[in-house]
């Protein structure tokens, strides 16, 4: 399926953007101006997400109903939900100005496969 392989590649570089930009923070061979391209590319894919959730009509990344692409996004956009505020600081919450993305976040909550065997929370990634 042509939509489905375009959403696993744009989850691929979702997940490289992030942790590009996580992992930038640490490596002290990058110049400033390297580590804010990092941060723009990730800010940009999340971006990129939230508009995709949009145009397949959602909630979820292709549609009404779950697929394989939420579960591939899933561990690492629940990580970056929690963790990032705490760890890159304030601004780096991936929610503020994407609606798309937290009705995923919503939709993935209330979907009892994950929300009740899997799903982590707050104070999980936090503590």
């Amino acid at each position: 399926d042509p939509a489905f392989d375009a959403a696993v590649e744009q989850a691929d570089q979702l997940s490289t953007a992030g942790f590009g930009y996580i992992y930038s923070s640490r490596n002290v061979t990058l110049t400033a101006e390297e580590k804010e391209a990092k941060k723009v590319a990730f800010v940009e894919a999340l971006d990129a997400l939230d508009q995709a959730i949009g145009e397949s009509g959602g909630p979820f990344r292709l549609g009404t109903e779950f697929s394989g692409v939420d579960a591939i996004m899933v561990p690492f956009l629940e990580r970056w939900r929690y963790q990032l505020p705490i760890t890159m600081g304030d601004d780096m919450n991936i929610l503020p100005g994407r609606s798309h993305l937290q009705a995923w976040f919503d939709a993935m909550d209330s979907y009892a496969p994950y929300s009740d065997r899997v799903a982590g929370d707050e104070y999980s990634w936090t503590a």
